[in-house]
């Protein structure tokens, strides 16, 4: 005798609920480390996440490494597969403008994020 399920769920909405939760721990000021090389930076470079932003329902974290590399906009997959969170920190962000950001990170606000995780 085959075992049915139990419940109405399908295995792609058991991802999409994991992706969710992954979503809301991935928030302004969560502190990662890369799992791969991106963009010319090593495995274990640190960064922070300094934007979230939804579009068609899908969560984008945008990253900032240590080193002042704005290395883009991540889907929750995408951030599964290239980070490892290392932590939560007291950064608090609001993103306008790409030119912004670099003025900001050069001025030295996003040191809450950024000034414990250098190599």
């Amino acid at each position: 005798m085959d075992a049915k399920p139990t419940s109405d769920r399908t295995q792609s909405s058991i991802i999409d609920i994991k992706i969710d939760e992954a979503s809301a721990q991935m928030r302004v000021g969560t502190a990662v480390a890369l799992l791969i090389s991106v963009a010319g930076n090593a495995v274990g470079s640190p960064g922070v996440i300094y934007a979230v932003e939804v579009e068609d329902d899908i969560y984008y974290q945008s990253v900032i490494l240590y080193n002042g590399h704005d290395i883009g906009a991540f889907t929750p997959f995408e951030m599964e597969i290239t980070f490892e969170v290392i932590g939560q920190t007291t950064l608090t962000y609001t993103f306008t403008t790409v030119a912004q950001l670099q003025a900001d990170y050069a001025a030295g606000k996003l040191n809450d994020g950024l000034a414990r995780q250098q190599p």
